[in-house]
């Protein structure tokens, strides 16, 4: 396991530095061999039989300075999905709790400003509202979203009043300012509420997965569950996941597994750990361990470039963006962006062959700031 030195960015004028870009890293053996001796050493490794325990991850995305989107006012956290459509052509939709709690989106078409922020209105006539209080925590104020076989976005949220995990499905109204209605699709009426807002994913045999903490449902503390969509019957199931969930989970399928990124469980501990799941949302025992690390806020995951990587909030009081990343699934390097500050459980999204990250502003505004990256 390696872990890279922040260095600091002087200017936010120019575009930010990656580490990556400032002190170049590598495995034991190099991606490319720079000189003669280098290939010779390589040779010698195999021909001996030693091989590298670790393998690093060779590159970051190159996130310019965040551009500040006014018309998208995030509560908390930010959740992000890439859609295409035939009318539109491609869009990103961010989802989020707006500063009345209530379900909201905008949209960007060049992946750093948001646009047109919306508060779509349920089918009784009122709104999708998010639990918000402090009573059971800042994390539930924020959103889950997944796209599902291309063409079908489905949200997650607690909801307030409930503490209800409840799942909704996006209509699209064609030719109406990328608008979006949803309808609700299945709520947890499990006993005890929901503490924190879901991580989503599609697992690799198609099912669409939610992942969330919970309070009340046993003695255990920030008690996992899982709620599935089932890909042959279309009936969504919930479940024990079998693990702890304090915070909002990153969730990605990579390598033919569920990948979960998630906050320390318990005293306070603000570590990061990894789980692998089943394609039910169920955990493997003996897969999880600790990432070098640590966060505030919730975490958000996706695989960029062939790298798992995932997104989080700096946690020693500059709240700057940080980036994990690994080629393995075990062994992470990570890389701070000073200069790009963020208030909550930051979003990352794939657009238009580059990397989005939008998150709240960290003070006491209620905006989205948002930074792409081109490959």
């Amino acid at each position: 396991m390696s872990f890279t030195l922040p260095i600091r960015v002087p200017s936010l004028s120019t575009p930010l530095r990656t580490q990556s870009e400032a002190i170049p890293f590598g495995s034991v053996i190099p991606k490319r061999c720079r000189d003669f001796g280098g290939l010779l050493l390589a040779i010698l490794f195999v021909f001996l039989g030693i091989c590298p325990k670790s393998v690093s991850a060779q590159g970051y995305p190159g996130f310019p300075a965040a551009t500040l989107s006014n018309s998208a006012t995030p509560l908390r956290g930010i959740t992000m999905v890439p859609f295409h459509s035939d009318f539109y052509g491609n869009i990103l939709y961010s989802f989020y709790a707006n500063t009345d709690g209530r379900l909201a989106y905008a949209y960007s078409a060049d992946g750093s400003n948001f646009l047109a922020q919306d508060i779509p209105g349920n089918g009784s006539g009122g709104f999708f509202n998010i639990a918000q209080d402090a009573a059971i925590g800042d994390f539930t104020a924020a959103v889950g979203s997944v796209v599902f076989n291309a063409n079908t976005i489905f949200l997650g949220y607690v909801e307030a009043g409930t503490y209800q995990l409840v799942i909704v499905e996006a209509d699209f109204i064609p030719g109406v300012n990328w608008g979006l209605s949803f309808h609700e699709v299945y709520r947890d009426r499990n006993a005890g509420g929901a503490t924190t807002a879901p991580g989503m994913v599609i697992a690799p045999n198609g099912n669409v997965v939610a992942m969330y903490g919970t309070s009340g449902r046993s003695s255990v503390l920030n008690e996992g569950w899982t709620t599935y969509r089932d890909v042959t019957t279309g009936i969504w199931s919930s479940k024990d996941a079998n693990l702890n969930c304090p915070t909002q989970p990153g969730l990605a399928n990579f390598r033919n597994s569920i990948y979960m990124v998630q906050r320390q469980n318990g005293g306070g501990g603000r570590g990061i750990w990894e789980n692998i799941l089943d394609n039910t949302g169920f955990y493997i025992n003996g897969t999880g361990h600790q990432i070098i690390g640590s966060t505030y806020w919730g975490l958000s995951m996706l695989v960029w470039q062939g790298e798992l990587i995932f997104a989080a909030q700096e946690n020693n009081g500059e709240h700057a963006l940080d980036i994990y990343a690994s080629l393995d699934g075990v062994n992470w390097v990570t890389n701070r962006y000073f200069g790009i500050d963020i208030g909550a459980t930051p979003g990352i999204a794939l657009y238009n062959g580059g990397l989005t990250a939008a998150f709240k502003a960290n003070d006491a505004r209620y905006v989205t700031y948002a930074t792409h990256s081109t490959p």
